[in-house]
């Protein structure tokens, strides 16, 4: 079984350097950690306020088919912790933007909408993390629009709020502090561990992917 972190944030929320802290503290543990990196640098259309609802729609399904891949890679299967910079409530965040910004419906949101329910559990666990309260730097590639970011981070409060996923699956981390952050995550963290080394000896060939009710698919 793979224990499947997701990681989401608006723009500057240190998600980055959080999966990798995280990511050391595991594998100190003896965890292997495999972590998929943020798609949003490798698309090949336009991004952030410039983007496409296409290149919304590029990027979620990359993302989604990363996902896929890790879980049904039998090397991983029983080993590893898969860790994802951004989630689709990212995804979703983005395209419902593109919507307000250009005041029409389309099609490829409701797509997005429409996989919330069913592809958020997929993961063990989602960290919801705020903006850090430092100006955004400047990388080359993130936008540096302080308003953009404030509506991005609005929309997944609201989506998580909405779906009443902060009374589950998704867990917010208030603080900024980058020790305290480890140490919040690590105490969710470590009973879904434990649990992971108990499916381990059974030795399931099935993926956290496949373990969904059916019903769930359908509703």
């Amino acid at each position: 079984m793979i224990l499947k972190i997701g990681v989401c944030g608006t723009s500057h929320a240190g998600k980055t350097t959080f999966i990798g802290d995280i990511a050391e503290q595991l594998e100190e543990k003896g965890h292997k950690t495999i972590i998929i990196d943020e798609i949003v640098r490798s698309c090949p259309l336009p991004i952030n306020e410039e983007a496409f609802l296409s290149s919304q729609l590029h990027i979620a399904l990359s993302q989604i088919t990363k996902e896929i891949e890790a879980g049904f890679n039998r090397e991983n299967n029983g080993c590893a912790v898969l860790i994802t910079d951004r989630t689709i409530l990212d995804n979703y965040a983005y395209a419902l933007s593109f919507e307000i910004r250009k005041r029409k419906h389309f099609t490829g949101t409701q797509i997005m909408k429409n996989l919330i329910g069913y592809w958020v559990h997929t993961y063990n666990i989602v960290f919801y993390l705020k903006p850090l309260p430092t100006p955004i730097e400047n990388d080359g590639v993130r936008s540096t629009d302080p308003i953009w970011q404030r509506e991005i981070d609005r929309i997944i409060s609201s989506t998580i709020q909405h779906y009443r996923l902060n009374n589950g699956v998704v867990h917010t981390i208030h603080t900024t502090n980058r020790e305290g952050r480890v140490e919040e995550a690590l105490l969710y963290l470590t009973p879904l561990l434990q649990q992971k080394n108990k499916n381990v000896e059974r030795k399931s060939d099935y993926t956290v992917q496949e373990q969904i009710p059916v019903q769930e698919v359908f509703l």
